[in-house]
């Protein structure tokens, strides 16, 4: 054999070996998960606990380097076995079976049933206090067969306050950034891999969805996101600025802070979190706007937990953690309610997902559920029965704090009887969810469009059945609701042209419209010609649709994009709700 030969078989089995020692790492540790988690967790590694992350590394470079020393010397039967476990055991870890029919096959369920966020205001706006407790399940509040209770204080609070029930946890929002995404816009968390994309894979921002945080920061809210470990890993900074958190805290990021205050291989103590939190709380009840505060707690995280030595040690397991991490919580929850803000102020207390893969506390347990309460929301509430995602957490926050919705992305409210995804697809959901989606593709479209202007002669009157000719962005709709109480199949939020008069310099744009998800707030469309603001339509809530509206502006060149972009000062392409019936440009 030459040396050129034996130098690419070598390299080629070392390659193979770190596709095989990757996916026994993941097994050990996690459990299957999905080839674009793989590519978020890797590029994001830095900032994983250093334990993990170290002890991953060595264990995948002593197996890879095993696994090319005895393949080079195997015989060819032998070769035949080991390259064939090796991507055998990577594409069942990293599902790439499932990958390869999910990118070639269509699904409709975003066309079909993502509703458009859109809320009606209450007159007196409630704080809110999302705190994520990681990993925690309901079902530790009788965990055995003698109904032992390792989380005796957060179950009563559920008793007392509303504890939802029949929980599933989709695939696609089984760790703490799916989750929270997931919770916070009604969507699953994924990566439409493709070679273009995957050096934006961290800028998995989902830029162009509306998640609450959004609508909150719209209405006044002061809105804060601190957690104990770093913001870097998984992507999570980037998708919480892109959501409207005004401020943002990861203090594992702070070297003063983590010096006396190493909790778990992943950041800081949970108790060193609750005070800091609580410092940050009191700073924002005293602002004048209403505030939104989001908490992730770290003590639980897998496999590294952390026992805070403030606690007493029982039982000698992870048991011990459970029960340190329900007292500070309960703690927390008690503090709050001691102060002067809370009569008008709602608690939320979430696991970001259930233990990933085995729970060794009840390894043969099924159903396992995430612990879930609301504390304080308003008047009026009773919880329906229902068989929930995380996708419905959404629509059941905002409803808890006085924000009436129809529905919120793909998440339903469990205060209403309308039924959740899960009740109406089953486990055909997370099915859906692996195959393509051009419309999921636009929610995390990082790169501008090139903009596609199609020829216009003046004065010529555009009708209904023709403005998908000149639309920028078009969404087929059947269930949007309009002022006139009626249904439409057609919405844009810009209409583009290229106009055949060269030489003129001024348009006026007369357009007849409608309005999609209306709400109780005073429309005001704002009209942006070619990236710039140069107008605005004002709509009374006395006026009926459709409404007519004129506009003249001055235009240098012949191609003009027309964006409409109703109550909001960003580009999110789901703030732009209004539906053209007819228009003309003179």
């Amino acid at each position: 054999m030459s040396l050129l030969k034996k130098t690419f078989c070598l390299i080629t089995f070392f390659i193979l070996g770190i596709l095989l020692a990757t996916a026994m790492v993941v097994m050990f540790f996690w459990n299957r998960t999905t080839l674009d988690s793989l590519f978020l967790y890797v590029t994001t590694a830095i900032s994983a606990g250093s334990f993990i992350r170290n002890i991953s590394l060595i264990v995948v470079l002593l197996i890879a380097s095993a696994y090319t020393f005895i393949t080079f010397f195997s015989s060819k039967k032998g070769k035949a076995f080991l390259v064939t476990l090796s991507i055998t055991l990577f594409f069942y870890t990293f599902q790439i079976s499932d990958f390869i029919v999910g990118n070639v096959s269509q699904t409709t369920i975003y066309e079909d049933e993502y509703i458009i966020p859109s809320v009606s205001s209450p007159k007196q706006k409630r704080n809110l206090i999302v705190l994520y407790l990681e990993s925690m399940e309901s079902g530790y509040k009788n965990y055995d067969e003698k109904g032992t209770n390792i989380l005796p204080n957060l179950s009563k609070i559920a008793e007392e306050n509303f504890y939802f029930d029949d929980f599933y946890q989709l695939f696609y929002a089984n760790a703490t950034i799916s989750g929270q995404v997931a919770g916070m816009c009604g969507i699953p968390h994924k990566t439409e891999l493709s070679i273009t994309n995957l050096r934006n894979i961290q800028n998995n921002t989902f830029n162009n969805v509306i998640c609450y945080p959004d609508i909150l920061k719209q209405e006044g809210y002061n809105t804060f996101f601190i957690q104990g470990s770093s913001l870097s890993f998984s992507g999570t900074k980037n998708f919480i600025k892109q959501h409207s958190f005004q401020k943002i805290e990861g203090i594992n990021d702070n070297p003063d802070i983590i010096q006396n205050n190493k909790g778990s291989d992943w950041g800081v103590k949970d108790s060193t979190l609750y005070e800091i939190t609580k410092e940050r709380i009191i700073d924002l009840a005293n602002k004048n706007n209403p505030f939104f505060i989001t908490i992730a707690t770290i003590d639980t995280h897998e496999p590294t937990t952390f026992l805070d030595p403030q606690c007493d040690k029982k039982y000698g397991d992870n048991r011990d953690v459970v029960m340190c991490a329900d007292k500070m919580a309960s703690d927390f929850i008690k503090w709050v309610q001691n102060q002067d803000f809370y009569k008008n102020t709602t608690i939320v207390v979430l696991g970001d997902h259930i233990v990933i893969g085995k729970n060794n506390i009840y390894p043969k347990k099924e159903n396992r559920q995430i612990f879930n309460v609301i504390i304080n929301p308003v008047d009026g509430l009773e919880p329906q029965k229902h068989k929930w995602t995380t996708l419905d957490v959404a629509p059941t926050i905002m409803e808890a704090i006085g924000f009436e919705n129809k529905g919120f992305g793909l998440g339903r409210s469990l205060w209403q009887k309308d039924e959740t995804l899960y009740e109406k697809y089953g486990l055909k959901l997370d099915m859906e969810f692996n195959k393509n989606s051009d419309f999921y593709k636009k929610f995390n479209k990082n790169e501008k469009e090139k903009i596609s202007y199609k020829k216009y002669v003046i004065n010529t009157l555009v009708k209904e059945k023709d403005i998908a000719n000149y639309a920028g962005n078009i969404v087929e709709e059947e269930q949007v609701q309009i002022f006139a109480g009626t249904h439409d199949k057609i919405w844009t939020d810009s209409i583009n042209l290229k106009m055949t008069e060269k030489d003129k310099k001024q348009y006026c744009l007369k357009a007849k419209f409608i309005l999609i998800n209306p709400n109780n707030k005073m429309p005001i469309i704002d009209l942006v010609i070619n990236d710039r603001k140069i107008g605005k339509w004002e709509i009374p809530l006395t006026e009926k649709a459709p409404f007519e509206r004129e506009i003249c502006f001055d235009a240098e060149n012949e191609d003009i994009s027309i964006n409409f972009q109703r109550n909001s000062k960003t580009s999110n392409p789901y703030h732009h709700a209004i539906g053209l019936k007819e228009f003309v440009v003179r």
